[in-house]
């Protein structure tokens, strides 16, 4: 099996330094937000910039900072694992 990229690496490594927990969501403002460990309160965690005058890229970066809270990242690279490791279980069945 391929050795993970060092864009897993990374990944994995911000992952480990416990950022806000989804599900993350976008304000009117497209600042992202999410739900405080306190009192449930919303909490802004990013703010994107953009370069288009009518902020087109201002939403349509932070609906993806959104969608990708840690809990969906790390669901995604758990199902990765599991699809790499059942891939190299078959090429050696195969061979």
């Amino acid at each position: 099996m391929k050795a993970m990229t060092d864009r897993y690496e990374r990944i994995r490594e911000a992952l480990a330094m416990g950022p806000t927990p989804g599900l993350w969501s976008v304000r009117h403002d497209y600042v992202v937000q999410a739900k405080s460990f306190d009192e449930g309160r919303l909490v802004p965690i990013a703010q994107p910039y953009g370069l288009r005058m009518d902020g087109g890229d201002l939403f349509a970066n932070a609906a993806l900072i959104a969608a990708c809270d840690p809990d969906t990242i790390r669901e995604l690279l758990a199902e990765r694992d599991r699809l790499a490791a059942e891939n190299a279980r078959l090429r050696e069945a195969k061979a």
